[in-house]
């Protein structure tokens, strides 16, 4: 449980290389928080079960301890068109934890609003790839992303 929350909340290094005062970490949300996160997780529509808790929190401690309900609520509203049914949605995310941080999709974007590149064309990255889901779908669906594999 302590290296979990290490994880969750930058503890890590800081705990391992005794960080000076001035880097020490933020504090994790109040107990009552964390044991409201791990409710809705287990009775909300994901419906987790200890083993599928497991994986999540080892996977992405933070996502899981801090608002999971919001982060759920956002990543199934930009997923992708496949997996934007709630039961479509929790089957991806107990085969693979990271989905509950993708909170992003840089295809849903205005277009009008993008930076042009030197040919012209609107750049289709908002510079949110690690919370982005256009990133993340090739990889999910075991192929790569512009002939680059990620």
């Amino acid at each position: 449980a302590e290296m979990i929350l290490a994880k969750a909340f930058g503890w890590t290094g800081w705990f391992q290389l005794n960080r000076p005062s001035y880097l020490q970490p933020k504090l994790p949300p109040a107990p009552e928080k964390i044991e409201a996160s791990l409710a809705w997780l287990i009775q909300g529509p994901l419906q987790m079960n200890s083993e599928h808790l497991r994986r999540a929190l080892t996977t992405k401690p933070q996502v899981y301890l801090e608002n999971p309900q919001a982060s759920y609520e956002k990543a199934l509203q930009v997923a992708p068109e496949q997996w934007r049914s709630p039961e479509s949605f929790r089957a991806l995310l107990l085969k693979n934890p990271k989905v509950l941080d993708l909170t992003h999709n840089c295809l849903l974007t205005d277009p009008a609003e993008r930076v042009i590149n030197e040919d012209g064309e609107a750049v289709h990255c908002d510079g949110r790839c690690t919370n982005c889901w256009r990133v993340a779908t090739p990889k999910l669906l075991g192929q790569v992303l512009d002939g680059v594999e990620v």
